[in-house]
């Protein structure tokens, strides 16, 4: 019978400390080795990671010969096994008669065997093996207790129970390395095989909005902007918006991705309440970007800023699940005595059936992109609870540094159209919240931020490190408020930027220049250098 390790129970005590004159029985002796066995095992499950270490790569020339590279492993048993690499041209049924290993229960297995085996017993080439093309490889280590041979009256070099390890080399069926790498087989696989899974997550992108215009010209020859432009009057301005938003498949992606998130990597992720979490988003969702293109609200600018802003923190958790990995506390009967290397004949771009290395928390940067991917989840739900609009055109004028090009939305400010309550603060930025130092994240609403004068004014600090700057507040306000406020800001911060107006629903003919109390400096200089030059 198969034999594994740490699917035993311990004992308490596990075993007893030796005393002088002490009578010595098996039990005993064997407490002793199975006590320090189990903790070197548990080290290497636990503190390093269980699957394929390296190596260990299978190359099919077809019909002709199988190699299998040099590489290492370990089982969740807590076998660590090195192989040397061989190449194999031949195979032979296998039956597991002594181990009885379970996970191979009903399956048919085919032994590779080297060349210099051909002409044996029941051996046979490659190429008589039927659905070649539809075979796994797969590593298993035979280990199993020998019956006890007693000593005799001349010869106890045999005595006690003997232990036989060997490698072996199987074929396996698609089918069966299907059924066997199930969640009710083999739980780490299940969960972590996860490419194909992650390659199905929709592509989430959302269009820009492009301000132009397109010009008529009239009887008269002079040009004007056509009714078809969206900068021609306010509404077609917003349904520029609308369009990015309906018009595209950028909602429905958008859902569909964060139920396969809440669906698909569940086990991976360890999420609790999935199905009712993923639902609660996505009817958020629906209920923000639900409006009628007739009339279209006021903030539908900052809507479609907060659906970037989602998008975004989706785009990051896609990113961050391509490679997580880890296990803590892997389970013993997974592949306690075998390791899948791969499918002969890959139907995708990546193995199918292949046992990756599934590292333990302590190694660096593992159990900390699982807890990231968790801030961000947890940082979209509170987005899209916490939309709301300030008070339009009470709101005072803010400007607040940000960075602008930046892979990492946390490292931006917090735009004023989330209320920013301590959740939302929390999980902004995952490096500051795991540094305790998220209430140092810059924003417009600084209530729950930190006290510290650089954050409440950040403005008066050093802005070098600093690309972007978010002004707002100036929603509904006359422009000639929020231009004279601005200024003033401008002026005594001693920023450097330029403020441009930009008309919507005017034309040149619908302006008066004696309207404007304004000078034009460039022309004004040239001007002056005009006159100079003349006198």
């Amino acid at each position: 019978m198969a034999t594994t390790h740490l699917d035993k129970e311990s004992k308490n005590p596990v075993y007893r400390r030796f005393v002088p004159d002490q009578v010595l029985t098996a039990a005993q002796l064997n407490d002793v080795i199975d006590h320090f066995e189990r903790q070197d095992r548990l080290t290497r499950i636990c503190l390093s990671g269980v699957g394929i270490v390296c190596g260990m790569e299978v190359t099919y020339a077809k019909n002709k010969s199988i190699s299998v590279s040099k590489g290492c492993a370990v089982t969740t048993d807590g076998d660590l096994v090195s192989f040397s690499g061989a190449t194999y041209t031949m195979v032979k049924e296998y039956k597991d008669l002594e181990a009885k290993y379970p996970p191979f229960n009903g399956v048919n297995l085919k032994e590779l065997v080297p060349a210099e085996n051909a002409g044996k017993s029941g051996v046979e080439p490659l190429n008589e093996v039927i659905d070649l093309d539809d075979m796994v490889v797969a590593f298993y280590l035979e280990y199993f207790s020998k019956e006890e041979t007693p000593c005799t009256s001349t010869d106890c070099d045999t005595q006690g129970e003997g232990q036989s390890s060997q490698i072996r080399m199987l074929l396996i069926h698609k089918n069966d390395a299907e059924r066997i790498t199930n969640n009710d087989n083999d739980t780490i696989f299940d969960a972590y095989n996860k490419i194909k899974k992650w390659i199905e997550l929709p592509a989430v992108n959302i269009k820009n909005v492009v301000l132009k215009n397109d010009y008529l010209k009239e009887a008269n020859g002079i040009q004007v902007i056509s009714e078809n432009s969206n900068t021609s009057n306010y509404y077609r301005l917003q349904d520029s918006y609308r369009k990015a938003i309906e018009d595209t498949t950028v909602i429905a992606d958008l859902k569909n991705g964060i139920n396969k998130l809440f669906t698909e990597f569940t086990g991976l992720l360890n999420l609790e309440s999935s199905e009712t979490k993923a639902k609660a988003l996505t009817d958020k969702i629906t209920s923000i970007f639900n409006f009628s293109s007739k009339i279209l609200p006021l903030d539908i600018q900052y809507r479609y800023d907060l659906l970037k802003d989602v998008v975004d923190t989706y785009q990051e958790i896609k990113c961050l699940l391509f490679d997580v990995s880890v296990v803590c506390c892997p389970d013993i009967n997974a592949f306690p005595k075998h390791l899948l290397l791969g499918e002969l004949h890959p139907i995708e771009k990546y193995l199918q059936y292949r046992h990756d290395f599934y590292p333990s928390p302590i190694i660096p940067h593992g159990i900390e992109k699982v807890e990231e991917i968790k801030s961000l989840l947890a940082r979209m739900h509170f987005m899209l609870n916490e939309y709301k609009m300030p008070d339009i055109g009470s709101a005072p004028i803010k400007i607040t540094p940000s960075h602008l090009q930046s892979k990492k939305m946390g490292r931006k400010a917090l735009p004023f159209y989330y209320a920013t309550s301590p959740n939302l603060i929390e999980n902004w930025n995952y490096k500051k919240s795991k540094s305790f130092k998220s209430s140092e994240n810059l924003g417009y609403h600084t209530t729950h931020l930190s006290a510290s004068d650089a954050i409440q004014n950040p403005l008066d600090y050093s802005l070098d490190h600093y690309d972007f700057y978010r002004i707002e507040g100036h929603l509904g306000k006359d422009y000639r408020d929020a231009i004279r406020q601005l200024d003033d800001i401008k002026t005594e911060k001693g920023l450097a930027f330029d403020i441009k107006i930009l008309s919507i629903d005017e034309t040149i003919q619908d302006i008066n220049p004696k309207d404007y109390d304004c000078e034009f400096e460039d022309l004004n200089v040239m001007l002056k250098a005009w006159r100079a030059e003349q006198n």
